[in-house]
C-alpha cells in the first residue's frame, strides 16, 4: 500500500489534522493524551468528515472492540491480529469508495428528478406504507413527512378521483399502468397536471416483492397543449386568412379565412410558396422581399398589398 502518514496525539491536532489533511483512513488506539477514540469519531461526524476510523484496540478486550463498532469504528485490530491490518484496510478504502459512488449516485439522481420534475415513490405491500423521493414532496408543495395512499387520494382533483382510484387498482392487479390526473395543492391551491406511471413486481411464487413508480409534473406541457390548441381554433375559425409555411416558405397549412379571401383551397395552395400565385401585375414585390426580410430576421411586418386570383 502507497500510503502518506500524518502523527497526532491530541484532540485539537487530530480535529485539524482531520479538516486540513483530509485523510482517506484514520488509525487510531482507544485513548490519546486529552481524548479518547469514542470522542474522536463524535468528532469527526459532526464536522461531517466520514473518513472511516480502524481502532487499534491493542489493549482492549474482544468485547470492548465489538462494541466500539456500535459507535460507529469501521473495524478494529487486536494486537493477536496486527497481521489483519493491511486487509482492514484495503477493505475500509473499498467501501468507502463503494460509498462515496452511492453517495454520487443518489446526488445524481435527486439532481436529474429535479430537472425532469420526476419523482419517484415505493409501496410497501404488507402494511401499505409509502416512501417518496425529494422530488414527490415538492411536486405535491408538502414538507417531507410520513405519506399514506389515502393522502394522496384526498389531494387528487374531485373530478379525477376516480382516475386514480382506477388506476391504483390496476397496478395492484399487476398492470403496468400510465396516466395523467390532477393535484389541488394543499399550501398553494394551485392546480397541477401530474403524469402517474406504476408498476408491481411479483417473485417466482407470485408473491408481491415491490409497488413503485414515479410522478412527473407535466403542468408546462398541458397548459402549453391547451394554449396552442385555443390558437388553432382562433386561426382557424377567425375570418382572417393564417397561413403556416415551412422553413422554405412552402405552405402547410391555411385557414379557411384565406379560402375565403383568395378563392384557393388548402388543397390548391399546399407546398406552393404564396406569392407563386397570389401575386399578379398590381403586386408590389418589394413588400413581399420586405416582408419575408423581416420574418427571417425574426421580426413582425405589417403592410398591405394587392393579390390576385
Amino acid at each position: 500500500i502507497v500510503y502518506e502518514l500524518r502523527v497526532e496525539q491530541t484532540e485539537v491536532g487530530v480535529i485539524m489534522a482531520l479538516s486540513e489533511y483530509q485523510p482517506d483512513i484514520v488509525l487510531t488506539p482507544y485513548s490519546l493524551t486529552d481524548t479518547n477514540a469514542v470522542k474522536l469519531l463524535n468528532s469527526a461526524q459532526e464536522l461531517g468528515i466520514s473518513a472511516p476510523f480502524i481502532l487499534m484496540a491493542f489493549d482492549l478486550s474482544e468485547d470492548i472492540a465489538i462494541d466500539m463498532l456500535a459507535a460507529g469504528m469501521e473495524d478494529y485490530i487486536l494486537r493477536s491480529t496486527i497481521k489483519r491490518l493491511p486487509i482492514a484496510i484495503q477493505k475500509a478504502l473499498q467501501r468507502r469508495k463503494t460509498q462515496i459512488e452511492l453517495e454520487r449516485s443518489s446526488k445524481s439522481l435527486k439532481l436529474a428528478q429535479h430537472i425532469a420534475q420526476i419523482g419517484s415513490w415505493e409501496l410497501n405491500p404488507k402494511d401499505l406504507t409509502v416512501w417518496w423521493s425529494e422530488e414527490m414532496y415538492r411536486i405535491h408543495g408538502i414538507e417531507p413527512q410520513p405519506i399514506a395512499v389515502e393522502f394522496i387520494r384526498n389531494i387528487t382533483h374531485p373530478e379525477d378521483v376516480n382516475l386514480f382510484d382506477n388506476g391504483f387498482e390496476r397496478i395492484m392487479n399487476g398492470e403496468q399502468t400510465d396516466f395523467v390526473y390532477r393535484l389541488n395543492i394543499p399550501e398553494t391551491g394551485q392546480v397541477k397536471h401530474v403524469r402517474g406511471i406504476g408498476q408491481l413486481i411479483k417473485d417466482g411464487s407470485g408473491n408481491i416483492m415491490r409497488i413503485f413508480g414515479t410522478v412527473q409534473d407535466v403542468t408546462a406541457q398541458v397548459e402549453a397543449a391547451e394554449r396552442i390548441e385555443t390558437l388553432s381554433l382562433v386561426a382557424k375559425e377567425t375570418i382572417n386568412g393564417v397561413l403556416i409555411q415551412d422553413a422554405d416558405g412552402r405552405i402547410v397549412w391555411a385557414n379557411r379565412g384565406f379560402t375565403d379571401i383568395t378563392g384557393y383551397s388548402l388543397g390548391e395552395a399546399e407546398g406552393k410558396e404564396p406569392w407563386s400565385f397570389l401575386a399578379g401585375e398590381e403586386t408590389m414585390m418589394n413588400l413581399v422581399e420586405e416582408t419575408y426580410a423581416q420574418i427571417r430576421n425574426g421580426h413582425s411586418f405589417s403592410s398591405e398589398n394587392v393579390l390576385t386570383k
